[in-house]
Parts: structure tokens; C-alpha cells; sequence
């Protein structure tokens, strides 16, 4: 689902009463291994305004992705 649609639910999968939706953080290298997620009790997300709320989380992935490549060159310069 996620190479699909670019984001994941867990809709009390995990956690009885728990629903969830999930990004990967983008990596250079194209594969990453981080994600952002926003979770909260089934009551109070749906699977509707989880997805309204998927442009935010997806800006947010961007900016992480930009923070880890900033960390990643400044590391990289410092070995040099």
C-alpha cells in the first residue's frame, strides 16, 4: 500500500482503539529507513480526516528529510 499510495493506515492493527497514517521520510539514495506518523484514538480520526491531514505530514517528512541530508553533509565535511 505504501509504494502505492505514498502512505500507510493502521486502523487498530497495532493497538485496539488506536488509528494511524504513516509516510516514509524520503532518502537521497531512494531508500529510506524513517517515517512520520500521526496517531490518535479511533474516535477521534477517521480515515477521512487522516487524509486531510496528509499534505501536513508529508511537509513534514520533507523537512526531515532535509534536516537528515544537512546532518549527512555537515558529517560528511567534518570527515573531509
Amino acid at each position: 500500500q505504501v509504494r502505492e499510495l505514498g502512505y500507510a493506515f493502521d486502523n487498530e492493527e497495532f493497538l485496539p482503539g488506536l488509528f494511524c497514517i504513516a509516510v516514509l521520510v524520503p532518502a537521497p539514495e531512494g531508500r529510506s529507513n524513517m517515517g512520520i506518523a500521526m496517531q490518535a484514538p479511533i474516535m477521534r480520526m477517521t480515515e477521512r480526516n487522516a487524509l486531510d491531514s496528509l499534505p501536513a505530514l508529508r511537509r513534514a517528512a520533507s523537512a526531515l528529510a532535509a534536516i537528515e541530508a544537512d546532518s549527512a553533509g555537515s558529517s560528511q565535511a567534518e570527515c573531509a
